[in-house]
């Protein structure tokens, strides 16, 4: 209670009250409606007892770095007011900030923590106002680290992050109809050094993506890394390691330490490019020259994709081509456009391109030249032309058409592509595959066969053919070989390395390997060997119908029904085989009449003398019974071992052998027979 009396004459209303720092009535010390007062200056508060018998605090906001706390007065009210308010002071504030210190607003709710109660700051995770760097009503400059809206965009440091124009232009504040319905990130280029998009996985799904952009480099997020094997050199190092997969080019980082982190690298660590790159080594470019290095280094490669205002880089060491096993056709490529393709049979990548409809292959499989047709006439495409003159205005060859019957139009430098008019322009194939064409109904083809493999020639007068001019009439020329014959996809190397080795061969002649494997024409043995044509049309080498070489002559009767068979079979008998044990040794058909055989038997093994036997048999038979007759035998060292049968076993004739006597081991029958059609 005060200690001196009021000097004012007013009446003096005067509550419970307390200037004790955080003292606070008890429930028991002022009654319900009744008010208490602490009026120490660090904590004015006013306290109410609610209907619940607690003591709650109506007013007053307390302001400190730390949370009030009831229990620092102990003979005050021990728990704090659900809903009572806290100003938290921060100090220092941020060092943008302009006041001398900031403050966080909180307040106490006595039903969170399980019913222990929490102090709830106001507006954190929802309002900007509580953030220290969002204002959206504060506008930033740029080093303030402010995020502030203005209209339709986003800005950090007072630049533009994001803007999301309306969708109908002209609209409020803008007039550029293009950006109409976008989404710009960093619009004006306000963030000039350019936007950093950091993600394990980013995906674009678009229909279009349009790039403007002078530089573009796309590079692979995880790297690849090696420590040299070996290092030589004097003047610029040779480094090696085996099948790095480097070519020449590529830019590589190399790094300051080897794989152990402690051992210096042998160039300093930077950029550097790969130089004479072979399999298994390489150099290293620093832009000025081919390095010399001190030791082995530890390289760290990106493939990356670079596409550049003045060239493009592929630095990767994979690819994955669309698989095709034959050319693409008009369908797989559009008009004017080209396509990389890799052939499934054999692995090889080519480029196609396709104008005038046309699909035509672009790289090394074939070398053409642009020519000027001087003939007057048309000149048809696969036709072989001759050099004219040189049109220095188009800066090209002028040809005609060649003709192997004059000289003057003859030797042909290549095969014209496709139709050329009078006067007119095109290209014609010097050396390699001349493709998509038609390789149908060339000169000199084969009847009904397929004329793939063989050689062209300069025709007499003019174009293509199988049938060379004889020397005596002109010039031959091969021009090339017939890869695929075909109507509308035919294909021709022009000029092929071999061509000059090529020739027809006169009839009876075959080539054949010689010394150095070359192929040279030798004759046939037309005593032994014709040209027939088979049954299925093909032309093949066939045994003549007699034969005769040394003492020997197989002859023929002229009998296209006369033949003979000739047969050798070996067949065992077990041992203690008993005499009347009858052993099949030949079989023949009953639609050869008779036949001879020579019949060796022999009888070999240790622990007792070995025997052998030779017999000549003749056989004949009417169908049902047969004949057969031993006319000559011999035996050494000892007797024959056995005797010879014969009989019809349904369309055959089966030869039996019996022994005479159960000999241990087994017997061995060989059989020679020669036998005559009937």
């Amino acid at each position: 209670m005060p200690s001196s009396p009021p000097s004012s004459p007013r009446d003096i209303i005067l509550h419970r009250r307390s200037q004790v720092f955080a003292k606070r009535p008890r429930n028991i010390d002022i009654q319900l409606g009744e008010i208490a007062i602490n009026y120490d200056k660090d904590d004015t508060s006013l306290y109410l007892k609610d209907n619940e018998n607690k003591i709650r605090k109506v007013g007053g906001i307390f302001y400190s770095d730390t949370a009030p706390d009831p229990t620092l007065s102990v003979g005050g009210y021990q728990d704090l007011s659900h809903g009572e308010l806290w100003v938290e002071r921060v100090d220092p504030p941020n060092s943008s900030s302009t006041q001398a210190e900031d403050a966080l607003l909180h307040v106490w709710n006595k039903y969170i923590n399980s019913g222990s109660g929490g102090w709830v700051e106001i507006g954190e995770f929802k309002y900007a106002l509580v953030e220290k760097y969002l204002d959206q009503f504060k506008d930033a400059t740029d080093g303030s680290d402010y995020i502030h809206t203005d209209r339709n965009q986003l800005k950090i440091n007072n630049k533009s992050a994001l803007r999301g124009y309306a969708t109908s232009i002209p609209s409020e504040d803008e007039t550029d109809s293009t950006k109409a319905n976008t989404l710009v990130i960093n619009d004006g280029h306000n963030f000039a050094t350019g936007v950093l998009l950091n993600a394990n996985n980013f995906v674009i799904d678009s229909s279009d993506i349009d790039i403007t952009a002078d530089n573009i480099a796309i590079n692979s997020d995880t790297s690849y890394s090696f420590q040299t094997d070996a290092v030589a050199g004097s003047s610029e190092s040779v480094f090696t390691y085996n099948d790095h997969g480097l070519f020449n080019g590529e830019e590589i980082f190399v790094e300051q330490y080897l794989n152990d982190g402690v051992t210096l690298g042998g160039v300093p660590q930077g950029n550097y490019v790969i130089a004479e790159a072979s399999l298994n080594t390489f150099k290293l470019y620093n832009g000025t020259s081919n390095v010399l290095s001190t030791g082995n280094v530890r390289i760290k490669y990106s493939p990356k994709l670079i596409l550049d205002q003045n060239f493009n880089i592929t630095q990767s060491g994979s690819f994955i081509v669309k698989g095709l096993e034959d050319i693409p056709d008009t369908s797989q490529i559009e008009e004017n456009r080209w396509d990389i393709y890799r052939n499934t049979l054999n692995g090889n990548v080519r480029v196609y391109s396709r104008a005038d409809n046309k699909i035509s292959e672009v790289g090394s499989s074939s070398v053409t030249t642009n020519i000027k047709n001087g003939s007057g006439g048309t000149i048809p495409a696969l036709t072989p032309v001759y050099f004219m003159g040189f049109d220095p205005i188009k800066k090209m060859a002028i040809v005609g058409v060649a003709e192997a019957s004059t000289s003057s139009k003859m030797n042909a430098i290549g095969i014209t592509n496709a139709e050329i008019l009078a006067g007119g322009y095109g290209v014609a194939t010097v050396f390699g595959e001349l493709s998509e064409t038609d390789t149908s109904g060339i000169d000199g083809e084969f009847t009904g066969a397929d004329d793939s493999g063989r050689v062209l020639f300069v025709k007499n007068n003019g174009g293509l053919t199988f049938a060379p001019i004889q020397a005596s009439d002109g010039i031959r020329q091969p021009i090339g070989i017939l890869f695929k014959e075909d109507g509308t996809n035919g294909h021709i190397f022009v000029n092929h390395p071999d061509i000059n080795k090529e020739a027809l061969l006169q009839e009876g002649y075959i080539w054949a390997g010689v010394t150095g494997d070359n192929a040279v024409a030798h004759r046939l043995n037309t005593n032994n060997f014709n040209r027939y044509i088979a049954d299925d049309g093909e032309l093949e080498i066939r045994l003549s119908d007699e034969i005769k070489f040394g003492a020997y002559e197989f002859l023929w009767d002229e009998d296209s029904e006369s033949k003979i068979q000739s047969n050798v079979s070996t067949t065992t008998q077990a041992e203690n085989t008993f005499p009347t044990t009858f052993t099949v040794v030949d079989t023949f058909s009953t639609t050869y009449r008779s036949a001879k055989f020579f019949v060796q038997v022999s009888h070999e093994g240790f622990g007792f003398t070995s025997n052998y036997q030779i017999t000549e048999l003749l056989a004949i038979h009417d169908g049902t019974n047969v004949d057969i007759i031993d006319y000559g035998t011999a035996s050494s060292p000892g007797e024959r071992m056995g005797d010879f049968s014969a009989e019809v076993v349904g369309s055959n004739v089966e030869i039996y052998f019996s022994r005479y006597e159960a000999f241990p081991k087994e017997i061995t029958i060989k059989v020679v027979r020669t036998a005559v059609l009937s």
